[in-house]
């Protein structure tokens, strides 16, 4: 994505690891809110994951507020800068983790993803953004590809992926329990029979 400089009303705040821990309590809240679930997104896998890594210049942790007063966190991502210095950034993704380091509130993904893109249409030498492993479908992605067509901006999905999901039903699910033996099936039921005499 090619970035021109654009007008953002969120305020960006870059921060070290340390000083992100003061707004841990802000970060949780965010992911209660999220548009997307992302362990590799919370404080409990990034902090230490970019302690563990230690301090780099290629690495940037910004913190996107809704406004300067900085009363409600809208957003959080790790970019990690080109090696010389010029050319796409990208969000942040740990070799451990499956998704990018990337963290967005349901209710204000537009104005969190124009705030990060004018924040780095400002940095020297940084033409693009390169977001990898985004559920093609999710509301990312989507707020991604509006972004682009109300800015005018190049986007490219060389790799579009689906997120794999196992959906929670009410009714057995007989794929799987006919692939367990059924020693393992039987002795779950008997389990679950008597976790439902303690309550619903």
């Amino acid at each position: 994505m090619t970035l021109p400089p654009r007008d953002a009303a969120a305020f960006i705040e870059p921060v070290s690891t340390d000083a992100a821990q003061a707004h841990i309590a802000a970060w949780r809240r965010l992911c209660v809110r999220a548009s997307e679930p992302n362990v590799f997104a919370e404080p409990e896998f990034v902090l230490p994951a970019l302690r563990c890594i230690g301090a780099t210049r290629r690495l940037q942790m910004l913190l996107v507020w809704r406004d300067d007063a900085r009363q409600a966190l809208i957003g959080v991502a790790v970019l990690r800068f080109p090696v010389a210095g010029f050319g796409v950034a990208r969000i942040w993704q740990s070799e451990q983790a499956g998704l990018p380091a990337l963290m967005l509130d349901r209710e204000a993904i537009a104005p969190a993803l124009d705030a990060i893109v004018d924040w780095l249409a400002r940095q020297p030498r940084l033409v693009g953004l390169v977001a990898p492993t985004l559920e093609a479908e999710g509301p990312t992605a989507a707020a991604l590809g509006a972004l682009a067509a109300r800015a005018n901006l190049a986007i490219h999905w060389p790799h579009k992926r689906a997120r794999a999901a196992l959906p929670a039903t009410s009714a057995p699910l007989g794929g799987i329990d006919s692939s367990l033996p059924k020693k393992r099936v039987k002795e779950w039921a008997r389990q679950r029979r008597r976790l439902a005499e303690g309550g619903a």
